[in-house]
């Protein structure tokens, strides 16, 4: 009986090392699929972050292209003979514009700044009336003077908006 417990007990004893050495190197086996996982997800998270840094790059490069074309289209929107028609159709008898200065604004805005000649003040209140029924807005007087000649001499800002 010594015998047979004695062999069963080591059977036992190499089906248990059997058992260890194969869980120990299916353990190393996971352990070095894990560290491989690991190494592809940190290469693929440098990949992301390599195209992320690209992307961004692009965009950039992009909204600098964006911006100046829709510029240009701005620039082709607005169209600066109407605006001076309207400030030509604006003149009643009497008035002149000694000097202009424009500045565009947006696709159909400007901003307008102009010396007016007129003969009295009849003329330059019935000028800036007519811009009002006009497409102008904001007009502001900024200066008034007496000219060499007599006329007043008015310095005038206004905003041209085709869009109203």
């Amino acid at each position: 009986m010594f015998f047979f417990i004695g062999g069963v007990a080591v059977l036992w004893i190499i089906i248990g090392l059997t058992v260890f050495w194969k869980s120990r190197n299916d353990s190393r086996d996971i352990e070095t699929a894990l560290a491989g996982i690991e190494n592809k997800i940190n290469n693929i998270r440098r990949e992301e972050r390599r195209y992320i840094t690209q992307v961004n790059k692009l965009s950039q490069e992009n909204l600098s292209k964006v911006k100046f074309i829709n510029h240009l289209i701005s620039q082709k929107a607005f169209s600066w003979t109407e605006m001076f028609t309207a400030l030509e159709n604006s003149l009643p008898d009497g008035c002149y514009i000694t000097s202009i200065s424009p500045v565009e604004m947006g696709d159909f805005k400007a901003q307008v700044k102009l010396e007016v000649a007129s003969t009295g003040l009849d003329p330059l209140f019935q000028f800036i009336d007519n811009l009002y029924a006009m497409d102008f807005s904001g007009v502001r007087l900024i200066r008034d003077r007496k000219g060499e000649t007599g006329s007043f001499i008015s310095e005038i800002s206004l905003d041209y908006d085709k869009t109203h």
